[in-house]
């Protein structure tokens, strides 16, 4: 049934969409005002079901993957994993469409995508504030705050083996990297995007700076394509171009006058180059994050072949792909965990036949924002960088599920 919903969730919804850290009882605020709009609605008749989408096909492969992870000899971990995430996909499927069938779409979809640029806000802001605090003080402030004041999580900070990473509101770089991309496209100052392009680096993630150049890339390609618009506005390009001028030199006059952001910078560079260097060079040893991400690879045929024809394609259900893979490897065996790789971990955990359906709704839906604007990209580098690690959150899916949408239009995109 159609009606209106109500436009402040959508709000929330994109605001605590990446904010990971942030939970009550060990679930995040995101599925929280999920499960709160969904009852919302359901109390309002106002929940709708779409059957001409290329997710449903998928959605079908979940419920088999859930079945079959059934008989697969799970340990309870796993199987509460496999309960919830059936639940979190068949609420967020319904929501989504509920969304975009409702009366006030547009105030929807402008409320959720000034949420997410807000949560990029807030995680750039965050990421260069840990930055300056460990640098200066040794001050890890997300342990600080999060685990030893609030006790909202266990782990709420990343050490490599190069020392503390800032990863914003987040236990990992790689949980905030959607969201990221995602802001870089939305947000139309450049000012804000330089900030966002700088805290990604600052995470030292190959995920996040591989992503971010190639958002940086990509839009610098779009606004040469935009050139003819551009050259009718001569006060815009003059304003860009003043505006890139001043911002080269406060970061080189930065960079020569502050010992700590050049020795940062410095480690950026070579924690990077190091990691390149492992990945092209044989004869280079690499370190244990690239190495790991590396066996997801090659240990792929041991851990798809590690259970019945069934779960070869069906999976092993949903977020368990960590059981398969410990089992080949014994990486992580005495804990619940997820491969930290889209491709290897949808994989895993839906088989082969699930596999198929998500990439071929992903891709078209990737395809079906070509003429929405720049934000086409920043789900291309999304898709591209689940290579690399796991980006297809809960969260993330939802949004797809919104703006690959064919009722969701470019002038509505425009509107933020």
């Amino acid at each position: 049934m159609r009606g209106s919903i109500n436009p402040r969730f959508l709000f929330l919804l994109g605001l605590f969409s990446s904010l990971t850290v942030i939970q009550l009882g060990g679930i995040s605020l995101f599925l929280i005002f999920a499960y709160m709009l969904f009852l919302y609605g359901l109390v309002r008749k106002n929940l709708s079901i779409c059957i001409n989408t290329k997710f449903l096909p998928f959605l079908v492969s979940i419920v088999f993957s859930f079945l079959v992870s059934l008989f697969s000899n799970l340990p309870s971990g796993y199987l509460i994993n496999n309960i919830k995430g059936l639940l979190n996909y068949l609420i967020i499927f319904v929501l989504a469409f509920s969304i975009v069938e409702s009366d006030n779409k547009e105030t929807c979809l402008y409320e959720l995508l000034s949420g997410l640029c807000c949560s990029c806000r807030v995680q750039s802001v965050w990421i260069i504030g840990q930055t300056i605090l460990w640098n200066l003080l040794k001050i890890d402030v997300n342990k600080l705050i999060f685990s030893d004041i609030l006790g909202l999580v266990e782990k709420a900070s990343q050490y490599k083996s190069t020392g503390y990473v800032p990863t914003g509101l987040c236990w990992n770089a790689g949980g905030i990297a959607p969201i990221l991309f995602l802001g870089f496209f939305l947000e139309k100052r450049l000012i804000l995007k330089i900030i966002i392009a700088v805290s990604a680096f600052l995470t030292q993630s190959a995920t996040l700076t591989i992503g971010m150049s190639l958002c940086i890339v990509f839009m610098i390609v779009y606004n040469v394509s935009k050139m003819n618009v551009l050259v009718k506005c001569k006060k815009n390009i003059s304003s860009i171009f003043a505006g890139l001028v001043l911002i080269l030199i406060f970061l080189f006059v930065s960079y020569r006058s502050f010992g700590v952001i050049r020795q940062q910078f410095d480690r950026l560079w070579e924690v990077f180059s190091y990691r390149i260097d492992g990945l092209l060079n044989s004869s280079s040893a690499m370190d244990s994050s690239t190495s790991a991400h590396l066996g997801y690879f090659t240990n792929l045929p041991y851990a798809l072949g590690h259970g019945s024809f069934a779960n070869a394609f069906f999976g092993f259900g949903i977020n368990c792909s960590g059981f398969p893979y410990s089992a080949v490897t014994g990486q992580y065996s005495d804990q619940v965990w997820i491969v930290e790789c889209d491709f290897v971990n949808i994989l895993l955990n839906f088989g082969i036949i699930g596999f198929l359906f998500f990439y071929v709704w992903l891709m078209g839906g990737v395809l079906n924002l070509r003429e929405k604007g720049a934000i086409f990209y920043a789900f291309l580098v999304i898709a591209f960088m689940g290579i690399t690690y796991n980006l297809q959150y809960i969260w993330l899916i939802f949004i797809e599920l919104i703006l690959f949408s064919k009722k969701v239009t470019s002038s509505e995109f425009s509107l933020h």
